[in-house]
């Protein structure tokens, strides 16, 4: 039985998910205008909720960061490559669905309100999801490296 590929999970999962939040926001945009009506907001509402989304993001993003390298430098010295890329894996899931809901909460919110400030939030998330492009050299460098600090 062949051992399953963990770097094309993830390049698959992540890739997978950039283009459904691309297209997701392509939609959120085209229609914005038609629907932002839909619900009769206040201002305030809107306010309340661009406030929300706006501490999300900002204690979101850190936090993906955070938890992932925390989980990569807790790996045992001792454990096989493949092993710690399949926790790798495990842990870049779940800060990159972190990033997609964050995005996609932020979409809903433009749909619903029709504020732009929404789509500028989506941007912010959208480019800290861009700088976790999985690279195979860099996941490679950052579990060798946590071995290389381990021994120091």
């Amino acid at each position: 039985m062949e051992k399953p590929n963990y770097l094309k999970q993830i390049l698959l999962f992540y890739w997978f998910v950039f283009v459904a939040l691309l297209v997701f926001a392509f939609i959120a945009v085209s229609v914005g205008s038609m629907v932002s009506g839909a619900l009769d907001w206040s201002l305030q509402d809107v306010e309340t909720l661009k406030s929300l989304i706006i501490i999300l993001a900002l204690g979101g993003i850190p936090a993906g960061f955070i938890f992932h390298n925390k989980k990569i430098k807790k790996l045992p010295a001792d454990m096989a490559m493949n092993d710690r890329i399949k926790q790798y894996r495990n842990s870049f899931f779940i800060k990159i669905v972190t990033f997609e809901a964050l995005g996609i909460i932020s979409l809903i919110g433009y749909l619903v309100s029709g504020d732009f400030a929404f789509i500028m939030i989506f941007a912010l998330l959208f480019v800290a999801f861009l700088l976790n492009i999985p690279i195979k050299e860099r996941i490679i460098n950052e579990l060798e490296v946590k071995n290389e600090e381990d021994s120091l």
